[in-house]
């Protein structure tokens, strides 16, 4: 039976269910405080008077306590028998404001970009990419200065199609849209999948791209407990299936960003067999596959469909150059539809980019150039690590992904995580709030660092300063 509450006498008990799942995967310790009666009453759209009511009955149950000015707190973890799934039906994002905050500031260049997943100029193969340029340009042909209408560039499709069957996906040129980067073609996988108002399930924290795409397209968000190490909870997710009407469920499967984790191929093998057992689209979003060591990496999930129901996105800007925007998606089924909306807002990706791109791949550059990308960011890894273990306090957990340019660093819930951030910029170093990573908003002591420059040496010392300040704050709260 799906069940969707919309009586408002049903509102109090959404909330409650949505507190109690969180507790239950601790993601509220007994030492954090609960979101506020406001702070609910903002996410969920409610009245003051619900909000509290919430609280107020999770309190009767035991499950959480009030300590004067300081808030609510978690008493312990609720029973099993609660029906979470029924009860709980989404979250609205409302995360737009803080990102497009957190994008103006990182523009302005004031402060150390430690957080920024932006592929570094002095990693980007520019010496290749110019001499692909040159060479199209000595050709003289006119394309350069077209305008090219989805589906894209017909021989970077075909080679786009090669470089799919690397990572098992079987397709051919016909089967593929480029797009103006990654985040277009999530954007138009979204909307080809659902109508407002419907649920998608996402991890727990998420990138911030799929929150601004799903708030734009007045989706809502269901987020699943999400393993650092496997990925997204899949009893949570077949739970959340047989009780309600899900449009998509929307995941960044290798190198996940921010935590880093790839899900091993039973679980994705095991969700693609859910999702289509309740014909339930995935929506892929792969932009770092190619930065994961070949030896060990799992084919994409949609290599497992049956049904040609995943939509498959990925780009060459965290591989080759963030500049050129060019992406490309892979929508099986649903291609209609993603055409149709590629149509109806005139999406096109720039003509130029794609040919230069085209001549990467032909000329053979691309490969290579991922293997001294992964072996330079392997060695990065592993300073970044090194500092970690060194300058932070204890109870610090960093992640510890098998490639890509992004730690998910976990500080001691102790530490405030407002005075951090306030303390890092009077350092010059800009970090985003924890809100930004989360659906609910959630404000958490935890960072994303990136190391995607070949020179660190910065990155490195501003990660020394971060240390300390965790350290000072930590021993403050003893």
């Amino acid at each position: 039976m799906r069940s969707n509450l919309k009586s408002p006498a049903s509102k109090y008990k959404k909330i409650m269910a949505w507190l109690r799942y969180q507790i239950e995967n601790e993601n509220y310790p007994k030492d954090v405080r609960l979101p506020s009666v406001r702070q609910l009453s903002r996410q969920f759209k409610v009245s003051l008077t619900t909000a509290q009511r919430a609280l107020s009955e999770l309190e009767g149950e035991g499950i959480i306590h009030s300590v004067s000015r300081s808030g609510y707190f978690a008493n312990q973890r609720p029973p099993k028998d609660r029906n979470f799934w029924a009860e709980f039906s989404g979250l609205e994002v409302q995360v737009n404001k803080d990102i497009v905050q957190m994008l103006i500031t990182m523009a302005e260049g004031d402060t150390s970009p430690i957080s920024s997943a932006v592929l570094g100029k002095d990693l980007v193969p520019d010496s290749l990419l110019r001499r692909c340029l040159v060479s199209i340009a000595q050709k003289s042909t006119d394309i350069s200065a077209e305008y090219l209408p989805p589906p894209g560039y017909l021989p970077l499709r075909q080679r786009i199609a090669v470089l799919m069957a690397s990572r098992g996906i079987t397709c051919a040129a016909d089967d593929i849209i480029i797009t103006s980067g990654d985040s277009v073609a999530m954007e138009v996988a979204l909307w080809s999948t659902g109508e407002p108002g419907d649920l998608v399930i996402i991890e727990e924290p998420t990138y911030f791209g799929i929150l601004m795409a799903i708030e734009q397209a007045n989706f809502k968000a269901f987020p699943i407990a999400t393993s650092p190490i496997t990925g997204l909870n899949l009893d949570h997710v077949e739970a959340a299936l047989k009780q309600h009407k899900v449009a998509a469920i929307v995941l960044n499967p290798t190198l996940q960003n921010p935590l880093g984790h790839t899900i091993p191929v039973t679980n994705r093998r095991k969700l693609v067999e859910l999702a289509e057992r309740h014909n339930v689209t995935i929506i892929e979003d792969d932009v770092f596959y190619d930065l994961h060591p070949e030896e060990n990496r799992p084919p994409a999930i949609k290599h497992f469909e049956t049904s040609h129901s995943v939509i498959y996105c990925s780009s060459f800007s965290k591989t080759v150059s963030p500049g050129y925007r060019v992406g490309w998606c892979v929508p099986g089924k649903h291609r209609s539809k993603v055409m149709a909306r590629m149509m109806e807002r005139t999406i096109s990706a720039s003509s130029l980019p794609q040919q230069i791109l085209s001549d990467f791949l032909r000329r053979g550059y691309y490969q290579p150039h991922v293997a001294r990308l992964r072996d330079k960011l392997a060695n990065n890894a592993r300073a970044i690590q090194k500092i970690i273990q060194d300058h932070f306090p204890a109870g610090t957990v960093a992640s510890d992904p098998d490639g890509g340019f992004i730690i998910w660093i976990d500080l001691p819930r102790k530490i405030n995580c407002l005075q951090f951030i306030e303390l890092a910029r009077q350092q010059s170093i800009f970090l985003p709030k924890s809100t930004v990573f989360y659906a609910d908003g959630r404000e958490v002591p935890s960072l994303r660092i990136c190391f995607s420059t070949g020179d660190i040496r910065n990155t490195l010392s501003d990660l020394i300063s971060l240390g300390k300040i965790a350290t000072v704050l930590a021993s403050n709260n003893d």
